[in-house]
């Protein structure tokens, strides 16, 4: 008995479509197995996922609202600004300390701000809380510029 090269062809091509069925069976089951651990996970915390959906609306309007507070409290420091250089310009004359001072006060005050913003990105839940810390940095900043002005 001969075997022709074309059942030989068909031999191997047989082979190659069960291989390709094997392999696709073996992915489709580990799909399958990812899919269902993703369903397991996603019921375990639907109660904590829907909390954090039906809050997230909230934290967004207040962080709208926090934004738009810190907009116009800029708009009200910033015309302040030049008028407090000169006078602690005029008041310090040639003492260089202080400008080393306010100069170091703001680049510290710009490195909180930056530590808060990065912590507000890590704890999404205390966004309210890291907020009020912003607000009362301002506020520090404020009165550290209109206190100066006496």
């Amino acid at each position: 008995m001969l075997i022709s090269v074309m059942d030989l062809g068909l031999f191997i091509l047989f082979l190659a479509v069960v291989a390709l069925c094997v392999y696709l069976i073996i992915t489709l089951r580990n799909v399958n197995m990812v899919v269902s651990n993703f369903k397991k996970i996603l019921e375990e915390n639907n109660e904590s996922i829907n909390t954090a959906l039906e809050t997230l609306p909230t934290v967004v309007k207040n962080a709208g609202e926090i934004s738009e507070n810190v907009k116009v409290s800029l708009e009200h420091i910033t015309p302040t600004i030049p008028t407090v250089v000169d006078n602690v310009n005029f008041i310090s004359g040639t003492v260089r300390g202080s400008v080393e001072k306010v100069d170091y006060t703001i680049e510290t005050v710009g490195e909180e701000v930056l530590y808060t913003v990065s912590s507000f990105r890590e704890r999404s839940d205390n966004v309210i809380s890291y907020m009020e810390i912003l607000a009362e940095l301002l506020r520090v900043v404020i009165g550290m510029f209109t206190g100066s002005k006496k």
